[in-house]
Formats: structure tokens, sequence, C-alpha cells
């Protein structure tokens, strides 16, 4: 440990006019601003030990001092460090030298810089036994010299980024720094390799650094700038360059000149541009589109002559002019709410417009709006190019016509055969029917027919077969005849049996008047009918539908027809109707625990109303729209062509003059109804 003898030190402590080394020593180990440790050298420089730390150090280390007194540095830090720390301490113990060096280290409140001395301490034979070190915090001025460092690094680079040559010099002319830009120009890459240099050493002709150099002794004996100075310059491969030259006395904090600042921009592209502006604008001059520059209100800076023609203004007119004003009051409202932001947000808009011209018309133009932002990112100008599109628009509007017909064309032609395909359905369903009904009717007829003069040949017989009975008596063989057939039966039986013949026979004859009325092949115009023979027909058709097509149960048909006059229409078309509308029915109540469906039929004045309701699953709200479009179906491929409903409403609306319409809810059912003229407009 490091200690003191003050009990030998009072006559020096007492006298003021002589160093107390004691007091000394108390004052430097006890501040509180420089850290200090001291360390025992162990095995002949190889290692070291921590011996004591003063306050400093206890406040501000990152490690606990506590723990270290006593410990070995190879102990007590990172091998790393160890490594680092022992180079420097073992060149002071061997030069017997005050060695100094900086130190970075990380703490938890950020990077820190230390400056730290090594000091030798020699025991009473003059060894180098012991090593005090003192560490000053210079964190502070570490992160002023990056800061400044950073500060003339970003300097530079702002200075490199711009495309102009810069060179600075002092009072004598010599280069004390330049760009990037002024390097290319000499093929050297060090800025430091100019520093000193005059114009000389430069790859400048001896008369061109002359003049540079009387130049700038000029500006800064003047203490006067030089500036834009715009001159000609014929470059290497003979291309023809503009340089602005300017040249800035530089002074320090008493304003004495010190030096110049020298900045060299080639405008050859600038000047080139500014030409091609001019070319461009006499381009503007002469398009026929209209062309026009407004500032970010809206307000014309500029418009072309085609412009000024269209609108009769003249060029001094124009900047009272707003880009709203030369359009139509709806034009200028979408212009304001949907043109101008779009160009202002994403920098372009187009589309199409309506201007008016002087003569009051309004002519549809081609619009395209450009947003111009200035460097800060806010528009400060619009520009405006319309082209006239009346030629254009009266085009397209014929060719829209035209597009529009030939759709309706093939529309109608995708109907007409799609009716032709259901007529000759329903023609050769028809034929069908009418032939089966015609094959049936003869026999049946012959059987209807024949079935009554049986009925009383038989009465006659059994009434024969009676009186036998009373007049002979029977013999053995006629009794045991009688009892095997059974002749009490057979004559109580027979009877009965051959009116069931007559009720089947009359049935059969029922079911072939309703295949020949739904078929209707003699009725192609316009007949007096009545509808419930059309809708029972229909019925018949469908009856095993009706019957078997649903899993759970059979459908119930429930019939209210009201009274109802006998209407004109076509039979066989009508019918039609109502077997796609009754199929549609069928088809929606598939799977249904309780299936119904209710004919209704009225007169509603001098229209015959049917009414046809189901219990089914309802048509959803999304398709409603489209039930009664051609090609429309919700039936799986090849079940339905999409054409049945679009055709019963043709055959409603067209040939009938009527109305179908439909009411539908999901999970509760589809209700459609048809209206029909009682008396058609012909047989008026």
């Amino acid at each position: 440990m490091i200690t003191a003898d003050h009990s030998t030190n009072h006559a020096i402590i007492d006298d003021p006019s002589t160093l107390n080394p004691i007091a000394v020593y108390d004052a430097v180990w006890n501040d509180l601003q420089d850290g200090m440790y001291a360390l025992a050298v162990l095995e002949e420089g190889a290692d070291f030990r921590f011996i004591a730390f003063n306050q400093a150090v206890v406040k501000y280390s990152i490690l606990p001092t506590q723990d270290l007194i006593g410990k070995r540095l190879s102990e007590a830090l990172p091998p790393e460090r160890v490594e680092r720390y022992c180079q420097h301490y073992n060149q002071c113990w061997q030069t017997g030298e005050t060695v100094v060096f900086e130190e970075q280290l990380s703490t938890p409140a950020g990077e820190t810089w230390w400056y730290l001395n090594i000091y030798p301490i020699r025991d009473s034979l003059g060894k180098i036994h012991q090593l005090l070190v003192s560490a000053t915090d210079i964190t502070q001025k570490k992160r002023t010299e990056i800061k400044l460092a950073e500060s003339k690094q970003l300097l530079q680079e702002v200075i490199d980024a711009i495309p102009a040559i810069i060179v600075w010099k002092d009072r004598e002319s010599n280069f004390l720094g330049c760009n990037r830009p002024f390097l290319s120009t000499i093929h050297e890459k060090d800025p430091a390799a100019v520093i000193g240099k005059t114009d000389y050493d430069m790859p400048w002709k001896r008369e061109e650094s002359d003049w540079f150099r009387e130049c700038d002794r000029q500006v800064m004996e003047n203490n006067e700038p030089q500036l834009n100075i715009i001159e000609p310059q014929l470059q290497v491969g003979g291309r023809q360059a503009w340089l602005s030259t300017s040249k800035i006395p530089l002074h320090d904090e008493d304003g004495l000149v010190t030096g110049i600042l020298v900045i060299v921009e080639d405008i050859t592209d600038r000047k080139e541009a500014k030409d091609q502006q001019a070319r461009l604008l006499d381009i503007l001059e002469a398009t026929p589109d209209i062309v026009g520059i407004t500032d970010a209100s809206g307000r014309h800076q500029y418009l072309n002559q085609a412009g000024q023609q269209t609108f009769n203004t003249s060029s001094k007119q124009v900047q009272c002019l707003q880009l709203t004003d030369l359009t139509s009051p709806e034009t200028a409202e979408m212009l304001i709410s949907e043109a101008l932001p779009v160009a202002r947000e994403q920098g372009i808009w187009s589309g199409e417009s309506i201007i008016c011209n002087w003569h009051g018309q309004k002519v549809p133009v081609s619009h395209v709006i450009i947003g111009h932002k200035s460097d800060s990112g806010l528009t400060e100008r619009y520009s405006s190019i319309m082209r006239n599109i009346s030629d254009r628009k009266e085009a397209e509007l014929q060719l829209t016509k035209q597009s529009e017909e030939l759709s309706d064309t093939l529309t109608q032609l995708k109907k007409t055969q799609a009716q032709i395909i259901q007529s000759e359905k329903m023609s050769s369903l028809g034929q069908m029917v009418a032939g089966v009904a015609h094959e049936i009717n003869n026999p049946v007829n012959f059987i209807h027919g024949n079935l009554q003069p049986a009925c009383t040949y038989t009465k006659e017989l059994l009434n024969l077969l009676d009186l036998y009975g009373k007049t002979y008596p029977a013999t053995p063989e006629i009794e045991n005849a009688k009892e095997a057939i059974d002749i009490d039966f057979v004559k109580e039986d027979l009877p009965k049996l051959l009116s069931s013949m007559s009720m089947g026979t009359k049935r059969i004859r029922e079911i072939v008047l309703s295949l020949r009325n739904f078929s209707r092949l003699d009725e192609s115009e316009i007949k007096t009918v009545d509808i419930h023979e059309g809708i029972d027909s229909t019925l018949v058709i469908l009856n095993h539908r009706l019957k078997t097509d649903n899993s759970a149960q059979p459908i119930e048909v429930i019939k209210q027809y009201g009274e109802l006059p006998r209407i004109d229409c076509y039979p066989s078309q009508l019918n039609q109707v109502l077997m796609n509308i009754l199929s549609n029915a069928i088809d929606a109540l598939v799977d249904h625990p309780a299936p119904c469906i209710t004919i209704t039929t009225e007169a509603q004045g001098d229209l015959a109303n049917i009414r046809i309701d189901d219990n089914g699953t309802g048509i959803p709200k999304e398709i409603q729209s489209q039930i009664l479009n051609p090609f429309f179906t919700t039936k799986a491929v090849g079940k339905g062509t999409g054409m049945g409903m679009s055709i019963s409403y043709q055959i409603i609306t067209e040939k009938h003059g009527g109305q179908l319409t439909f009411a539908s809810e999901e999970g509760q059912g589809t209700k459609f109804s048809i209206f029909i003229p009682i008396k058609q407009p012909l047989r008026a």
C-alpha cells in the first residue's frame, strides 16, 4: 500500500515557505476529477497487481474497485486489455520514464475516452517496484474533436457534391483545399496532393497560370469579389464550352483578407438548355394543341397561340385567367375536386374535359395536367395540354352505336336461336304427345264404347241365369259348378268390374284430352280458351315429377281457381310458360319436408292473373336481377339452357302484351305472377 509518515514532516508542514510533499500528495491523490491508482510490479514486469485506488477511480470505475485490490492485472481484466495495458506498463518499468497513452472504454452511459500517465515509483535502492497511473477523462474533448472532424468531413462532402469547381487559396495564392470536381480536372484523387501548391504546379499553360494569379491578386487587393464572369472556352476535341467564374475574397475575424475562394461552373448544359427552351417555346407556339402553364392556385402564367386564339385572349390578358375559366362549370368542378388533387399528389392527371371557346361552344378535349414541385416538395405550378377530340368523339359515337346495334343483333340472334330450339323441342314434345294421345284414343274409345253394351249383355245373362234357376231344378253337377265358381260372388262382382273398367277408360280419355289440349298443334294462332284447362293439362304432364321427384314426399298442389272468362292467347306458348315456371318450382322443392305449390287465378279488371307460389328455398337476392336474362341458369352444366325464363318473359310481354313478375325471399319460397289481357287488341 502507498503510505506516508506524517509525524516526520511536522516541521515542514508548519513552515509556509517550504513545499510540503505530503500535502501535495494528499491534494493530488484525493482529487475527485482525475483518477489515480497504483500497481505493484511482479515478475520483472511480466504482470502487475492493483494495490490502491483513489476516490475518483472508485467513483467512475465500471468495475468494483474493492474486488480488484490485490488482484493481478491478468486476473482482473479481459486478455485483450491485459495485453494492451501490460505493453504500456512494461514500457514504463523498462525505460523508467513517464509513458502516456489514450484509452477508449465502453460504459453503460456510452463511449468514454481517457488520457493516462504512467509514472515509475522507485524503492530505497532505486529499483522501480511500483507504478502510479493517473487517468484524466477527455471524453468531452474527444467528442468535440470527433464532431469537428465530422463537421469538416461533412463540409468537404457538401463541397465535393457541388458540380462546380471550388478551390480556396491563401494570401499568396497557395492552394489550401479543393473539391472533387477540381481533382478530376487535374487527374488527382487525394485532396492533400493539392495543398501548398500553386497554379504553376497545375497542368495549366504558363500564361494561364499568370492570368489566374493576377486575377487573384486584384480581387484580394481590392477586397472586391468578381462574380459570374461568362467566358467561352474551346476544349479538347473541339467542344465549345461556356464557363462562369466567381472569385470572392476570404476574411479573418478582424476583416482582413486572408485568401480567396474561386468557383468555376461549366454552364454549357445550362446555356444549351436555355437555347433548347427557346426552341421548345417555338414548337409550343406552333402546335395546334392548347398548352398552358398556371401557378399553384391555377392562375395562368402562359398560354400558347392556339389557346389564345381559342379563347380570344392576348398574352397580357392570360394572367387574369384561371384554369377553370376555360371549361364548362361541370368540368371546372371536376378539375377542382379530382384532376388538380391527383396531379398534385401523383404528379400527373389525364382524362377528358369540355372547354368553352370564345363563341360559347362546348368542345370536348383530351386533357393532361402535370404538377411541378419545387425542391421543398410543394407544388408550385401546373402545365396543361388540351387537344380537340371532336372528330374522335363523333367517330366513337358512331362506333358505339354500330357496336350496340351489332350487340343487339347478336343478342336477338341468340334469343331467336334459343327460341327456335325451344320451339322445336316443344313442337317435338307436342307431336309426340299428340301421336301418343291419338294411338291411345282409338282403342280406348273402342273399349269404352263397347263397355256399355257389355254391361247390358251381362245384366241380361245374369237375369237369364236367375230365371233358369227358378224354372228348372238344379242337378248335382250344376250345384257343384255353381259352388266352384262362387256364382253368387260373380253375379255381385261382375257389374262392379265392368263399372270399374268404364271408369278407367273414362279416366284414360280425360288424360288423352289433357295431352291433346297441352299440345294444341292446331292452335298456333290466337285462340279463345279456358286457361284452367291449360293449367290442368300442364299438371298432367308434370304429374310424375309431382309424385316421384321429391325424396321426402309428393308435392301437394293447391288449386285456387277464380271466376275467369275464356281469354285470348297463344295456347301452346302459354302452356310452355306454365311448364317452365312449374318445373322450376318443382326443382326448388327437392328434399323439402312439406312441399307445396299453390296456383291461384283471378280476374283483375281487363287482365287475367295467374299466380304460382311455392314454399321452396327461394332465389338468392344477389341473382334475382338476372333470373329473366337470356342464358342465365343456376343449374349444373347440361341441366339447363338458361333460356326457359327468358323465353317465358318474352312470350308474356311481347306475344301477349302482359307482365311477368316474381317476388322471392330466401328460405320462404317464390311467387310468380302472370298478367295477360283477357281480350287481345287484335280481337278487339
